[in-house]
């Protein structure tokens, strides 16, 4: 079994990560408030394709390094995170949410291929995967 570290975990999907998070929460507090909400939301972000597949009982087959590696950073998350930022999402669903945006997110790169973050553009997204 691979134990990874945390110089495996992409940080710049871990800021993009928390941003959808916490983007979900002021979703929230908006409804329960009455305020109108936004056109682009979290549910644009919860449709989007993934890549995880929950395994299941007999189904199950080693992880692959990448798995493994979002596998512990999810624990780690839901251990240190903020419980209102994480409401409603178990282990399944903070894996789900990490394929999504890994699947969905565009690099913003500079001179010499230096990857500056990422970002998550539903329109292009959507584009690319239709």
């Amino acid at each position: 079994m691979y134990s990874p570290k945390w110089q495996d975990v992409d940080m710049s999907i871990f800021r993009l990560l928390v941003k959808v998070l916490s983007r979900r929460k002021y979703e929230t507090e908006k409804r329960i408030y009455g305020q109108e909400e936004d056109e682009v939301t979290f549910e644009h972000v919860d449709n989007l394709v993934g890549h995880y597949h929950k395994q299941n009982g007999g189904d199950e087959r080693p992880l692959t390094k990448e798995e493994e590696v979002n596998s512990q950073f999810s624990d780690a998350l839901l251990q240190n995170l903020s419980p209102d930022l994480l409401a409603g999402l178990d282990k399944d669903g903070l894996l789900a949410l990490i394929s999504k945006i890994e699947c969905n997110q565009f690099g913003v790169w500079g001179k010499n291929d230096a990857l500056y973050g990422r970002g998550l553009y539903l329109n292009c997204a959507l584009f690319n995967h239709r």
